[in-house]
């Protein structure tokens, strides 16, 4: 298996948690949101050219039993490619993709390791032991004072995606996600996302389409401050996710 690295794209996705609307539960604004999207053809000149929806894409975070790396901001997970433009040749054909992330120090920007998992290996008897020697496994369980990685959490998402192209090219891609997350103790939660992500396209096209839906649904959309995996354990120790709402400033005139 070939280990690729990188530093982290600075054109970074918008991410939106989906709330209750007005007069709606989570998941009916997510659906009502997901049908009206599904009959656009075009947001701000950007033609949809694509929808796809996959169900049973699944996660795996692990962490020491103290959380020590995740208290260090080093996350450690297996995930799908599933997204639209891998352009990493090791990870084209791969169904799931070993990653482990170090957080920036003073000597050192941050970190992105990725290890492809071949096709046809069944992620859930999978464990952190079975890749001790890949050295950013190593790596990190150094930094958790060599304890156990166990897992953590899990996360099953089905995604709708969108893509948007202009000129030919696609550029930005929209994903509606509908979240089961499962932490200690077989405790589970749902939630619902949106997330407006690059293909080629730059940040301001990210949002110009972004701003499409804080205009035409700012009382159901959140902006969400943290990753997806925090999000779902704050969810499940706490009952609810921190997310900011949506100020004046970034609807549209």
């Amino acid at each position: 298996m070939a280990e690729t690295s990188s530093e982290p794209i600075p054109n970074e996705p918008a991410t939106y948690l989906i709330v209750r609307g007005k007069k709606a539960s989570e998941k009916a604004a997510f659906k009502d949101l997901l049908t009206k999207t599904k009959t656009l053809l075009a947001i701000a000149e950007y033609p949809i050219t694509r929808y796809e929806t996959k169900s049973g894409l699944n996660y795996r975070y692990f962490d020491t039993f103290d959380a020590k790396l995740a208290e260090l901001g080093i996350f450690t997970y297996l995930a799908p490619t599933h997204n639209e433009g891998v352009k990493i040749p090791e990870l084209r054909g791969c169904e799931y993709v070993l990653n482990v992330d170090f957080p920036p120090s003073r000597v050192k920007s941050a970190e992105t390791y990725q290890l492809p998992i071949p096709s046809g290996t069944d992620l859930f008897q999978l464990r952190p032991d079975d890749f001790r020697f890949w050295p950013a496994i190593s790596r990190a369980r150094q930094a958790g004072r060599n304890m156990p990685l166990q897992e953590m959490l899990r996360l099953e998402v089905e995604a709708n995606t969108f893509v948007l192209q202009q000129e030919g090219e696609d550029r930005v891609l929209i994903s509606l996600d509908n979240i089961a997350a499962t932490g200690p103790f077989n405790v589970a939660r749902r939630f619902y996302e949106m997330v407006v992500k690059p293909l080629t396209g730059g940040p301001d096209e990210v949002q110009v389409i972004a701003s499409y839906f804080r205009q035409h649904y700012r009382a159901s959309l959140r902006i969400c401050q943290h990753p997806r995996w925090r999000n779902a354990i704050q969810l499940i120790k706490q009952g609810r996710i921190e997310a900011a709402e949506i100020v004046d400033k970034d609807r549209e005139a």
